[in-house]
């Protein structure tokens, strides 16, 4: 396994002895008693904006202040898709301490078949390139940026991140700007944010959320150099469960891909962008199904 850190500028943060504060969203009653007890429940039934998803518990949170020096927003889900415990990101937390965030991202095989998070909702969600390409022009932000080539270090989806008050601060402002801009879209891109994201659970939700969700590694990209990033690492082992019969070939694969997913991010060269591109055809060609295996 390889540890993907941004070892920058020297950070002020220290909380080795201080756990994270990690929140499991309950939005039924009978998620109160199935709560990790290494997170405090967050009473989600009464949510008056649902369509919002994360971003309205996001903005919560955040005005309430948790009393910790860092925190993080998990589902219910949370532990069976990252596939370990939320006591282990505590843990990790604690034991890693001075970063701005901390990454914990589930989707270890779309992350490394998909050139950046863009790309993945692409496939998944029709048109949300284009309607992120304009939303960050239109707030200053090169747009190109929606096509660059991200580590598997830097994708993260569904918000599994711990991350300072000072991240949550600057994070937020990001993600409010971003989105002060959709009243500016043009009919056929506003047709698409609002229309349907064509998510399987509730086809029903729009655009926002999906966008929400990519910022995250949009911001961490575009702040990389500025950031004290810590990314768990990726460890295919996880999955044996699921592919028992083909466990050791596919940790092979998948680490392979990996490999040359961080060259090409890392070095631009030619040779690896070929060399990633015919493993993920080969991906794509043999083994598409693999990539629920993220949930």
């Amino acid at each position: 396994m390889m540890t993907m850190t941004a070892p920058l500028s020297p950070s002020p943060h220290e909380f080795s002895t201080t756990p994270p504060r990690l929140f499991q969203v309950c939005f039924l009653p009978e998620h109160f008693a199935a709560v990790s007890p290494a997170a405090t429940p967050l009473d989600n039934i009464k949510n008056p904006s649902p369509e919002l998803r994360e971003y309205f518990l996001f903005k919560r949170l955040w005005e309430s202040s948790p009393s910790s020096p860092a925190w993080g927003l998990f589902s219910m889900r949370s532990e069976a898709k990252l596939r370990y415990p939320l006591t282990h990101i505590a843990h990790t937390v604690q034991s890693h301490p001075s970063y701005d965030v901390y990454l914990f991202n589930h989707a270890r095989v779309q992350s490394v078949v998909f050139w950046n998070v863009w790309t993945q909702g692409e496939h998944f969600h029709p048109g949300i390139s284009d309607v992120a390409r304009a939303l960050l022009e239109t707030s200053g932000y090169d747009p190109e940026v929606v096509d660059a080539p991200m580590s598997p270090s830097l994708m993260c989806f569904c918000s599994y991140f711990v991350g300072t008050r000072a991240f949550w601060e600057r994070y937020l402002q990001f993600v409010d700007t971003i989105l002060a801009a959709t009243a500016t879209l043009p009919p056929d891109l506003n047709a698409i944010y609002e229309g349907s994201a064509r998510y399987t659970r509730d086809m029903s939700l729009g655009m926002f959320p999906f966008l929400v969700e990519r910022l995250f590694s949009t911001y961490v990209l575009l702040h990389r150099d500025t950031l004290r990033w810590y990314s768990e690492p990726y460890d295919y082992s996880l999955y044996t469960p699921d592919v028992p019969a083909a466990s050791e070939q596919f940790r092979t694969t998948m680490q392979s891909l990996h490999d040359a997913k961080v060259a090409v991010a890392e070095t631009s060269h030619p040779e690896a962008l070929r060399a990633w591109a015919t493993q993920v055809a080969q991906f794509f060609r043999e083994t598409p199904h693999q990539l629920f295996l993220d949930g």
